[in-house]
């Protein structure tokens, strides 16, 4: 029987929206709910900034805020560009680096997780619980389907590249196991795209590995009524024209789900 304390899960969190700081002590919430452990992963930035937001809101744990210095790795000469360069490679190294931090042989599943995505825990654990839930290795989450651009690596270039999102990716801990040993300057693969895609693509070189899906609700698209989101595993809270509604979306589903007013 899995519970909750074979579940590890990496937030990759940062400071770029004021709103950030409310999710992030939402998730702390609901981690000393269900006694979850976990690891923010955040950047180093100058004068200790992050560390210093948290601990002026009584936020900061040294043992699970996690930060990572932002390095300058030159992207190989066959690379006419790079897909969002603010972010890449630095993202895919960070959560590289996070969870070399770990035994991974305590746990049964670990996740990484942004911000803004819900996750039903209750649900979560339901599901995994299952007779027929994957074996490993996988990685479990929204699966998506993205033609890459004649930016990536000339291999993948103009192909159909499946990956599971970012927003939630669940790993079998064969695979952490695999991308803890992985050659983090191998930068010409660290470069294709996102995170996500790049992780999946380093993830399908393993023998028998497969992406299974899990749907995710945007709940700016949800059309039925806001009881009914109580049913998914996933939840998607990105408003772009007013992210503190995010917030709000995030405490009534603490309320009901999560018993946390």
């Amino acid at each position: 029987m899995i519970e909750f304390s074979n579940i590890f899960v990496f937030v990759v969190a940062s400071f770029n929206d004021p709103v950030y700081l409310e999710f992030i002590k939402l998730r702390k919430q609901i981690f000393k709910r269900y006694g979850i452990p976990h690891m923010f992963v955040y950047d180093i930035t100058s004068n200790d900034y992050d560390q210093n937001i948290l601990k002026n809101h009584d936020l900061y744990e040294s043992e699970t805020d996690y930060f990572v210095e932002k390095e300058i790795v030159q992207p190989p000469l066959s690379m006419p560009s790079i897909a969002n360069p603010h972010l890449n490679p630095h993202m895919v190294i960070k959560f590289l680096k996070a969870i070399r931090l770990i035994d991974v042989s305590k746990y049964q599943f670990i996740l990484r997780v942004n911000l803004s995505t819900y996750i039903n825990f209750p649900l979560l654990l339901n599901y995994l619980n299952k007779e027929d839930a994957p074996t490993s290795p996988f990685i479990i989450g929204p699966r998506l389907k993205i033609k890459l651009p004649d930016s990536s690596y000339p291999l993948y270039r103009s192909t159909v590249n499946e990956f599971i999102s970012g927003t939630c990716m669940i790993f079998s801990p064969d695979i952490i196991k695999y991308l803890q040993d992985y050659d983090l300057t191998n930068t010409t693969e660290l470069y294709i795209h996102n995170d996500d895609i790049v992780l999946s693509h380093i993830v399908k070189q393993m023998n028998n590995s497969v992406l299974i899906n899990i749907p995710m609700v945007n709940w700016c698209k949800f059309k039925k009524r806001s009881v009914d989101l109580l049913k998914s595993i996933l939840v998607r809270c990105k408003d772009n024209n007013d992210r503190n509604q995010d917030t709000k979306k995030w405490k009534y589903l603490m309320k009901y789900v999560d018993r946390i007013n």
